[in-house]
């Protein structure tokens, strides 16, 4: 009997094959014209400027949190993923896992997860 399930390997499929899935899916669950998205980014303070989304998929969070002044990151382990978020933002994002992130300490004003597993 198979013990346990690799979620690593079955949400790499997922996102190869699918990607924006994640991003299809939430922005449906609408309630007062308002999705997930927007309730999380109500959430980040104005003031924030340097913005990082763990797990940021096809950069639905980095677009909601767009605004003046703010520097976005998405960051994401899916490839396929970002190559859809690139080409609906002109914001940075980066290839790498949450569990080792490529940034110094105290160089964020605000970090953001809409859906990530780590």
């Amino acid at each position: 009997m198979k013990r346990g399930f690799d979620w690593a390997t079955y949400l790499a499929a997922v996102h190869r094959d699918h990607p924006g899935l994640t991003e299809a899916i939430m922005t449906r669950l609408e309630a007062d014209g308002s999705n997930p998205y927007r309730w999380l980014a109500r959430a980040v303070s104005p003031r924030a400027r340097d913005v990082l989304d763990l797990a940021c998929g096809a950069g639905a969070m980095v677009r909601e949190l767009e605004q003046p002044g703010r520097r976005l990151i998405g960051l994401d382990l899916s490839e396929h993923e970002l190559a859809v978020a690139t080409e609906r933002s002109q914001a940075p994002f980066v290839c790498a896992d949450a569990r080792r992130l490529p940034f110094a300490d105290d160089s964020l004003d605000a970090v953001v997860s809409a859906l990530g597993r780590w």
